[in-house]
């Protein structure tokens, strides 16, 4: 998380100077953010995927508000996978543990 706010902060001054940088927060927020959650899914981190739906939600609004109505769209498709991801991840990593626990439902 602090190494996501300090990519953050300087992302936003470097992309706060080019001509064209209407949304220089939120562009270094899903940006440094994207980063930290790319690392943790390579790090196979449950909270990659809660990490994601954050950010997802974010690009969704971004390119909703610069019109690029099928990046929003793809966000959304993302969103939902992510919804998955975690939720699919959380039932793989119970089932080991219940599974090496030595307890096994009837």
């Amino acid at each position: 998380l602090g190494l996501g706010l300090m990519g953050m902060v300087g992302l936003r001054y470097t992309l706060g100077n080019l001509p064209n940088a209407s949304l220089p927060w939120l562009d270094a927020f899903t940006t440094s953010f994207s980063l930290v959650g790319t690392y943790l899914q390579a790090k196979k981190y449950l909270e990659n995927w809660l990490l994601w739906l954050v950010v997802n939600a974010f690009y969704i609004g971004i390119y909703a508000y610069k019109g690029v109505n099928s990046v929003a769209f793809l966000s959304i498709v993302y969103l939902f996978m992510s919804a998955y991801g975690f939720i699919h991840w959380r039932r793989l990593m119970t089932e080991r543990h219940t599974a090496s626990a030595g307890f096994f439902p009837v």
